[in-house]
């Protein structure tokens, strides 16, 4: 073979090549073959830079692979920037979600949350919150004092010289932590007896009412038998006349 023909195979091959690598790394980047979301992208790499989502970088076989996700997985934040957003692991392993790589917001279970930390058990002073999942000062509850007894006041407004009842009550100066010593009682009833001032007045005045409405009583069926009595007397059919 000689040297010309040798050469010619040579320079072929080359814009064989050349042609196949161009592609790779011109087709990815139409917008017509990248997957939705995703600005940049190539056939090793996946997405390498996003439009509005965030950039999450996986593993699989050995590779590294980008996607475009509009939230970032458990256990990273979401940070913006340029190029592209992307989503940082969080650097403590036991953070669920995190503000930025260093700063945690939440825990995993298990874990509570103290100094944008996660940790398994408190420091002392501090109780867990296993509702929160943080660590947490504990405070109980503060109350006031006692108020002075109200007027003795009857239940039954239309029974007032009977016995009746008295309260008082006290407000909460400190809520508790969950943790915390809860709140006592914040009322108090008791029974006492109602004074005599002003009873016979309205013991006096309590008799009226009902000698009046049993007048009534007996006024309403006077009526009922009059009336009756006349009925009977207009159907009762005439005598012979005498």
């Amino acid at each position: 073979m000689s040297t010309k023909s040798r050469v010619w195979r040579l320079f072929l091959v080359g814009i064989v090549i050349f042609t196949t690598e161009a592609r790779r790394r011109t087709g990815k980047n139409r917008k017509s073959d990248c997957p939705r979301g995703c600005a940049r992208c190539d056939d090793v790499n996946g997405c390498t830079q996003c439009r509005r989502s965030f950039l999450f970088i996986s593993k699989s076989r050995g590779k590294e692979i980008g996607r475009c996700l509009h939230r970032c997985p458990e256990g990273y934040s979401s940070e913006r920037g340029r190029p592209t957003n992307r989503c940082r692991k969080c650097q403590d392993e036991n953070c669920k979600s995190c503000f930025t790589k260093a700063y945690c917001t939440s825990c995993r279970e298990n874990f509570f949350l103290h100094a944008d930390r996660c940790t398994a058990s408190c420091p002392e002073g501090l109780s867990a919150n296993p509702d929160a999942g943080k660590c947490e000062r504990i405070v109980d509850c503060v109350v006031g004092q006692w108020s002075s007894w109200s007027r003795c006041a009857s239940r039954d407004g239309s029974r007032p010289c009977t016995r009746g009842r008295k309260k008082r009550t006290r407000r909460i100066l400190q809520k508790p932590t969950e943790n915390g010593k809860r709140c006592p009682r914040l009322r108090e009833k008791k029974k006492c007896k109602m004074p005599k001032s002003g009873c016979f007045v309205m013991n006096k005045w309590m008799r009226r009412q009902k000698a009046s409405e049993r007048r009534r009583r007996k006024t309403k069926k006077r009526g009922k038998k009059n009336h009756g009595t006349r009925t009977n007397s207009a159907a009762r059919p005439a005598g012979p006349e005498r």
